[in-house]
Formats: C-alpha cells, sequence, structure tokens
C-alpha cells in the first residue's frame, strides 16, 4: 500500500528535517523484521525454560549485537518469524536434526581460534562427533566450557567405555582422584600427531610432568629419546611404572644377550627379584655420571 503526502508550499525547513528523521528511525527499526527475525523475546514466549537458562550461559551474556543478522537465538537458529507463525520445528534450525558439519559450522563461524585449528580432519570431526555432543550451548556457564557432563573425564568416558577399567588398574595417573583429566593430554579438537595428543610429540607431552626423565644425558637410554610410549602404557597398566611387561621380561626383548644371562635360572637371582634390572641398572632414563654407561650410576 501507498501513502501520499502533500506538504504545502508554507512548509518550513523543520517540518522536512522531521520527516527525514521519521525517515531514518523506520529504516533502523524494521530489518530485522525484513529478514525474517522476531527478537528473542518473542523465542522466550514458548521455550521460557530455555530462555532463562540461556540467560545466564556464556552466549547469553555476551553481546551477541552483530553475530549476523539477528540476534541472541537467531543468533545460531536462523530467522524466526516463519517457526513463531507456524509453530513448525522444520522451519527454523535445529542442530540435533542436521548433519554434523552443519552444526559444527554454525560453531566455528564464532569460535575459529587457534585451538581449533587441527578440527578438520581430526579424530572426533571424521567420526562425526559435532559441537554438542559435548557442549552444551544452553547450559549455565561454569569453567568447564559448558560440557554437558560437568567432569571432563567422565564426559569422554561416555564413548571411550574401554578406558574406564584404567581408572582402577595398579598403575595410572590420577584421573581418578581428579588430579588430571583426560585433556590434561589429549586435545579433543584434534592435534598435529596421532593419538590427539596435545604436544608435537609424545616424549613433549610426557616430559611437561616428568621432566628429570628428559636429559640432556651423557649416556642416554636409546628408546627414552625416542618414544616413551616403548616401555610405558600411557593409560594404565598392572605392572609397577605403567609399564607394558613387567621386568625383566621388558628389557629382556631388546638385551638378549650381554655382560650376564638373565634368562630364568636359579631362584633369588637378582633379575627376577624386587626391581629386576633396575636393581642394578637404577639410571635406566640416562645418566650424567662418567661411569654411566651401562646406568648403574
Amino acid at each position: 500500500m501507498k501513502y501520499e503526502v502533500r506538504v504545502g508550499a508554507q512548509a518550513g525547513p523543520l517540518f522536512l528535517l522531521l520527516v527525514g528523521l521519521g525517515a531514518l528511525t523506520v529504516s533502523l527499526a524494521t530489518p530485522a523484521q525484513e529478514g525474517g527475525y522476531v527478537g528473542s523475546e518473542t523465542c522466550a514466549e514458548c521455550h521460557d525454560e530455555v530462555a532463562e537458562a540461556f540467560a545466564t550461559s556464556a552466549h547469553g551474556r555476551a553481546d551477541l549485537q552483530g553475530w549476523g543478522s539477528g540476534e541472541s537465538c537467531e543468533g545460531c537458529h536462523g530467522p524466526g518469524a516463519a517457526h513463531a507463525e507456524e509453530g513448525d520445528a522444520e522451519l527454523i534450525r535445529v542442530f540435533s536434526q542436521q548433519y554434523p558439519a552443519s552444526t559444527d559450522d554454525a560453531c566455528l563461524g564464532c569460535h575459529n581460534g587457534p585451538e581449533l585449528a587441527y578440527w578438520d580432519g581430526s579424530t572426533h570431526q571424521t567420526a562425526e562427533t559435532t559441537c554438542i555432543s559435548c557442549h552444551s550451548v544452553h547450559q549455565p556457564w561454569t569453567e568447564d566450557r559448558a560440557l554437558i557432563n560437568r567432569n571432563k573425564t567422565e564426559s569422554c568416558l561416555d564413548c571411550h567405555a574401554d578406558m574406564r577399567k584404567t581408572l582402577h588398574q595398579r598403575s595410572n595417573h590420577p584421573l581418578k582422584d581428579g588430579q588430571m583429566s583426560c585433556d590434561s593430554c589429549h586435545s579433543p579438537h584434534g592435534s598435529a600427531i596421532g593419538g590427539a595428543v596435545d604436544a608435537i610429540s609424545v616424549n613433549d607431552k610426557c616430559w611437561e610432568c616428568h621432566a628429570e626423565t628428559r636429559g640432556p644425558f651423557l649416556w642416554e637410554h636409546a628408546p627414552v629419546q625416542e618414544n616413551c610410549l616403548t616401555c610405558h602404557d600411557p593409560h594404565a597398566s598392572n605392572q609397577t611404572k605403567m609399564l607394558t611387561v613387567s621386568a625383566p621380561r621388558l628389557c629382556q626383548s631388546c638385551h638378549q644377550f650381554g655382560h650376564h644371562q638373565t634368562v630364568a635360572g636359579e631362584p633369588g637371582q637378582v633379575w627376577i627379584m624386587n626391581r629386576s634390572c633396575v636393581n642394578c641398572h637404577p639410571r635406566i632414563h640416562g645418566s650424567n655420571h662418567p661411569s654411566g654407561v651401562i646406568f648403574m650410576r
């Protein structure tokens, strides 16, 4: 519908200024409506419980102005005018019903920092695990990055159930006590090396805590510098020190012959008692002693 406004010859500059300001006000107030956006207040009329929780979440407390054409709810779910009018869920973006890539794209539009540089092609991404598989957008914000399961380790164990037994094995990392969590070593968003290890190598990750084994040493033990996992299981073991196999069998996998035989022999032999080979070779990770060539001091 068109309206015609006739302005008489006596209309002064003040009238023209008011008309211009009125047009400017209308142009600023209407784009959201013209784009199919209705505002978060309209969403809250039906989704009141979600809206109440969302207000205390990280997204709800952030300044959502300019996150696209809409604001707040519609910044992620898209224009809601058709959905509000018809009540049909197919008329708005529902992440739980979308392809994983579409869900991730919505999050990565804002969350695109360096910590997500390895997401594309990561283990979780290729397994079609989405952001909302672990994170809740509407949940009130805490220091756990809005995880659905507030315990990080339990959140991982929901899928990696085969790792739960490691919490109770004889020798393990203190995950059960809460002193560590899975993301102490792994990056759930991917990494530059296998196993989503959050470092440039497995050894570099281990050395963050076990710095005394890093060296450099005058006499180096080659497997230590190559890969800690040659001798240790990173998750847990029923052997002491998280060893993959008990000594002396672990040592014999490389050292079959030497100055003395270490095959099974008389009961009470030193290499089959107590700490086995380490009884005599305690500096097994390396030695700086001039006479430590065989790690005896």
